[in-house]
């Protein structure tokens, strides 16, 4: 969460911790967040990647969590 720029922003931080948080998803949630409550803004374009992102990965992820972690045969 530090790394993400929901504490601080990611501006103050050194050049390589700026590119690690890139790497990260909750950087473009807490970035998207900021735009629906109004506190900065983004292009209506730039929301929507972010969200069809996240969307696209929840049903790439969605198979593996119904085979390996909710399982039929639990007693």
């Amino acid at each position: 969460m530090f790394l993400a720029g929901v504490y601080f922003p990611v501006e103050i931080m050194p050049s390589y911790l700026r590119a690690l948080s890139k790497a990260l998803p909750l950087t473009y949630m807490a970035n998207a967040m900021r735009f629906v409550t109004g506190v900065s803004d983004m292009s209506l374009a730039r929301f929507w990647a972010i969200t069809i992102g996240f969307f696209a990965c929840g049903l790439i992820l969605f198979p593996f969590l119904a085979r390996y972690v909710v399982r039929a045969d639990r007693h």
